[in-house]
């Protein structure tokens, strides 16, 4: 029984080293955020903080000669705060299993394979399903993603603590069919969907500052790719984002992705020089000690996530809705 528990731990610790890999490759927004950097391990704290500038120095002014200079202190810093996040899934091996398996190291793997392709699977899903939360999942434990980061309804919302209705700055831009298209019932048409991605390029776009990733649902995505099926200088076909492939056709140089968890009715222009994803160093998908459960005849090996993400400028997101 101990050289079972022995390949076990083995196996699933090499296991648990690829698998924070694995799920970053499986969602575009994730896949983008590790080209960038952007998944920053943290070693602790009570919550995770970013830096917000929401205002120029004040002290800037043109002069002459021996005029005074502007030395007055400029309020232009503040902190949105996020709270870390918890995820958990288990592998567990029952007694009757490790029993009935150890005749050969084959047939040891092959349980420990099975079960950690489903506990993969598994966070694979759910991590990507939760990038597009609104953080108030399962009691609030869930995810802050991207439906409370760019938010549909920009100047209700609150996000890291600062309330975008008193802080104009910290608003996203939102593009509504309804408002915007006048189009209450059923579906825009292509011709209106590409009308609304010029004016959300436009409005999120600052100089050089512009989104680099622009994520859709299956309906706005076929939308877009029905608009612009006739035009040769559109790439249709995979994009490369880190490590992985998508299905991608382009807007304007910016990759235009499909993904199935991203909400029916919802295009999202990302700047992900302002998004993270902050995962703790020591629950980045860890796994953690071996469990012993008092009433039961197993061994559980608990894989750990904790972080959250994070963004530090809502004004240069977007979002496209019904």
């Amino acid at each position: 029984m101990s050289n079972f528990t022995d390949l076990v731990v083995t196996t699933l610790r090499k296991w648990s080293d690829t698998l924070a890999d694995n799920v970053t490759a499986h969602s575009p927004l994730l896949s983008r955020l590790k080209e960038m950097d952007a998944i920053v391990k943290e070693d602790g704290g009570v919550a995770l903080e970013e830096d917000i500038m929401y205002a120029e120095n004040g002290t800037f002014k043109w002069y002459s000669g021996y005029e005074l200079l502007d030395i007055s202190a400029s309020d232009v810093l503040t902190s949105a705060v996020f709270p870390w996040k918890q995820a958990n899934a288990n592998v567990v091996i029952s007694g009757l299993e490790m029993r009935n398996n150890g005749a050969t190291k084959q047939r040891k793997h092959n349980l420990l394979k099975s079960k950690m392709l489903n506990a993969e699977i598994t966070m694979k899903n759910n991590v990507a399903k939760s990038s597009y939360s609104d953080g108030t999942g399962d009691g609030g434990k869930e995810l802050t993603g991207l439906q409370a980061l760019v938010s549909d309804n920009p100047e209700s919302s609150s996000v890291g603590g600062i309330d975008a209705a008193a802080y104009p700055f910290w608003r996203n831009q939102a593009y509504s069919f309804a408002t915007e298209a006048s189009v209450e019932e059923g579906t825009p048409t292509p011709e209106q969907m590409l009308a609304a991605m010029d004016e959300m390029m436009i409005r999120t776009t600052r100089n050089s500052d512009r989104p680099d990733l622009i994520i859709a649902s299956a309906d706005y995505y076929r939308l877009y790719k029905a608009a612009v099926v006739n035009m040769k200088r559109i790439v249709d076909g995979k994009t490369k984002i880190g490590d992985a492939s998508f299905p991608a056709v382009e807007f304007e140089g910016v990759p235009v992705v499909y993904d199935s968890f991203c909400p029916a009715g919802h295009m999202y222009f990302l700047n992900t020089r302002y998004l993270k994803l902050r995962p703790h160093k020591d629950a980045f998908f860890t796994l953690d000690e071996e469990r012993l459960p008092v009433n039961q005849d197993a061994k559980v090996f608990p894989m750990i996530f904790q972080g959250n993400f994070t963004i530090s400028n809502r004004n240069l997101q977007g979002v496209i809705t019904a």
